[in-house]
């Protein structure tokens, strides 16, 4: 009976182990859309079935335990709740949640970061379930031992109790003279009984087992043992279930947190080019306000010049008019003296012709004064109305100067604002990325030209801390990519545009602006002093990234892919001479004849193609209203069949850069202000004026002399 109850038990323990799971091959992952074409994953198992995906019995699990006719369990009826299950598992909310959640287009090329994370969730599928395996495992070996245990303990106490007997008995017998035949035969007969009694428990066994509440009692316990596998395999599908949704629900928040990370960044980099053409702008009124501030102070001399002309004129009209006045006097003399001088015929005549010829130099002179008055009202009307432009111009300057600062501020604000919100996003990005990755796989990736800003930007609060210093020397000593000829192009172009506008040549402002004594003196500039040169005046790259790439191209080593930072690197003037002259370019300043001419023959082109023009500037797609790219300018010309040369697109680029301050876009409104032909009028009225000018001065002086020679003439015939 005790080895009977050890079977029972034993075999208990075996049906009442938990049900083990099997995941399937988890390489590639395909999803069958609704329109039936197939999205693969790559890195992700081979079968399109979504069964792959979820924890199945294993089909050796479902044994079929043969009883007799009455007490047997129907394969069928395993199929067929193998098949249930399947279908129920199919038809589960939470793996059609999987199937719909799984991304649509995901292809090799998409982002490092998505794939990272498939490639981690993947390994943490096959961790968890090999954990799941192994803690089954080692609870079934736990089972196993307790078990085995117990029944290493209850044959030791029997064979101890047995052993015990029989020396007892032997004992016993040895003490009563019983011999060993005798004993053998008792032994026998001990044995037939015991026989004859297990019989009889079989039999009664037996009869139990053909009994109909003993059989339903099995088929019960084999049921409750089928259940408790079902509701562990279901509890652990349950589980897999609710940890996919939480990865699903992960990536659903990460994929949203990166597409506002990414609207941040836009909008970041929006305000930071919308800020730079504020700068330049600011930057350009200056400059409009200097050239006009300049050009009024000329004004104000030709006038104070004018002026004094006129007061010169002025005195030399009073001279002769006293002049005239003591010849009237003398004139009144001679009429008074007239009737004695009558015997003096030839005397009179002589004085008659001399009256006559001074009536005329009078009649002459009023012409002249009539004249003069004339040029100095218009002179005076002039010099008001270039007044009142000049008081308008500032008071419309300190306006829109004003505006832009209060604009600079608010984009200030926001840029902060951002900065902040960008920090905190980053912050969060950060903490999702530890609780998702393991710390045992960091990829680390290699930096390039366009993700690394070589000046790390702090915040306006922050100070030269030792940590900071600590950390631009770390900075210092890191490899960057090396700079190219491509990324600095554009750079060259703008220097070469602001040298031409400023009418300064190349060597000259090398001469007089890049290099110092210093320098001069011992034949060597350093990194850091060309980046911030680049900044200030006449090259003006307001940015400082900017200006660190030119510095970085003219003084680093090109040949090398990769060079560490060191902002006190030294370079030889005369390399960095040629290599910023091959950057920038040749180019001649040109005069004020050349530019008329040019704008003469772009006008002409352009007034032909007026409306059509601006009409198709309209339409065209632009970043910022009013400003277009110089590559859609070109193609509309070619398109418009307006055939201009590259010197004349070379021109018009460089008029318009003086109001953009970039090389790229330009305000297209500005080409049909600057080339009109009301500009070529003004212009030819101009050389009128200065023609106008000069032969007024010439005039005026011929006339002085006239009058110098006759006063001198008068004096000469007065003193005879």
């Amino acid at each position: 009976m005790n080895n009977f109850q050890i079977a029972s038990k034993t075999f208990s323990h075996i049906r009442s182990r938990p049900q083990s799971g099997i995941i399937y091959d988890t390489k590639k992952l395909e999803k069958v859309s609704p329109n039936g074409l197939k999205m693969v994953i790559p890195g992700v198992g081979e079968s399109n079935d979504l069964d792959k995906f979820v924890l199945k019995p294993s089909p050796n699990k479902f044994r079929t335990l043969s009883t007799r006719k009455t007490n047997i369990i129907n394969d069928s009826s395993v199929t067929q709740s193998k098949t249930n299950h399947t279908e129920i598992v199919k038809n589960s909310p939470v793996v059609q949640d999987l199937s719909k959640k799984i991304p649509v287009n995901m292809t090799k090329d998409k982002d490092d970061l998505y794939a990272e994370t498939v490639y981690l969730k993947d390994i943490i599928n096959k961790l968890t379930q090999e954990n799941y395996d192994l803690k089954a495992k080692m609870r079934f070996l736990n089972k196993n031992t307790e078990r085995m245990q117990t029944v290493v303990q209850n044959v030791g106490g029997y064979l101890q109790q047995k052993y015990v007997a029989d020396k007892q008995d032997l004992a016993l017998m040895t003490k009563l003279g019983i011999s060993e035949n005798l004993l053998t035969i008792t032994l026998k007969k001990q044995i037939k009984e015991l026989r004859t009694m297990i019989k009889q428990q079989n039999e009664e066994i037996q009869n139990l087992k053909h009994d109909i509440k003993y059989t339903k009692i099995q088929e019960l316990e084999k049921e409750i043992n089928v259940f408790q596998e079902e509701t562990l395999r279901l509890r652990t599908l349950l589980e897999q279930s609710q940890r996919n949704e939480q990865i699903i629900q992960m990536t659903h928040d990460f994929n949203q947190f990166e597409e506002k990370f990414y609207i941040q960044m836009q909008i970041i980099n929006s305000l930071k080019q919308e800020n730079s053409f504020y700068q330049g702008q600011i930057s350009i009124e200056q400059e409009e306000k200097f050239k006009l501030q300049n050009q009024i102070d000329t004004d104000q001399k030709v006038l104070n010049k004018q002026k004094q002309v006129i007061d010169d004129l002025q005195q030399t009209l009073k001279d002769k008019l006293a002049y005239i006045d003591g010849l009237q006097q003398e004139l009144d003399a001679y009429k008074d003296t007239n009737q004695n001088l009558i015997q003096k015929a030839n005397k009179l005549d002589n004085n008659q012709l001399r009256i006559i010829g001074l009536v005329k130099i009078e009649q002459e002179l009023r012409k002249e004064l009539q004249q003069k008055t004339r040029d100095i009202e218009y002179l005076d009307k002039t010099t008001t109305e270039l007044k009142q432009k000049l008081n308008e111009k500032s008071s419309m300057e300190a306006k829109i100067k004003d505006q832009l600062q209060e604009e600079l501020k608010k984009l200030k604000l926001a840029y902060e604002e951002l900065d902040e919100k960008y920090k905190h996003l980053l912050l969060i990005n950060a903490q999702s990325r530890l609780k998702e990755t393991a710390p045992s796989i960091q990829h680390k990736l290699a930096p390039t030209a366009a993700t690394l800003n070589i000046k790390t930007q702090r915040p306006l609060n922050q100070n030269n801390t030792p940590d900071s210093i600590n950390q631009d020397k770390n900075q210092q000593q890191q490899k960057f990519k090396v700079i190219k000829k491509d990324d600095v192009d554009h750079l060259g172009l703008e220097l070469n545009y602001r040298l031409r506008t400023k009418k300064i040549t190349l060597p000259d402002a090398m001469e007089r602006y890049l290099f110092d004594n210093k320098n001069k003196k011992t034949g060597e500039i350093k990194l850091k002093e060309i980046s911030e040169r680049l900044q200030r005046e006449p090259f003006l790259l307001i940015d400082e990234d900017s200006a660190l790439l030119v510095a970085r191209y003219l003084t680093e080593d090109n040949s090398q892919e990769f060079v560490v930072y060191n902002d006190q690197l030294a370079q030889s003037t005369t390399i960095v001479r040629s290599i910023l002259q091959k950057l920038v370019g040749n180019f001649e300043i040109m005069t004020a004849e050349i530019e008329t001419q040019k704008t003469k023959e772009i006008t002409q082109v352009i007034s032909k193609y007026k409306n059509s023009l601006k009409q198709y500037f309209d339409q065209l797609p632009s970043k910022y209203e009013g400003l277009l790219e110089r590559k859609q300018i070109i193609e509309t010309f070619e398109y418009m069949d307006i055939d201009l040369t590259p010197e004349q697109y070379d021109f018009l680029f460089l008029r318009l850069f003086s109001y953009s301050n970039n090389t790229q876009i330009f305000p297209y409104i500005r080409i049909f202000e600057i080339f009109q032909e009301i500009q070529i009028e003004r212009i030819d009225s101009d050389k009128k004026k200065k023609s106008r000018k000069k032969d007024f001065k010439d005039q005026g002086d011929n006339k002085n002399k006239k009058v110098e020679i006759f006063t001198r003439r008068q004096s000469m015939e007065l003193a005879n």
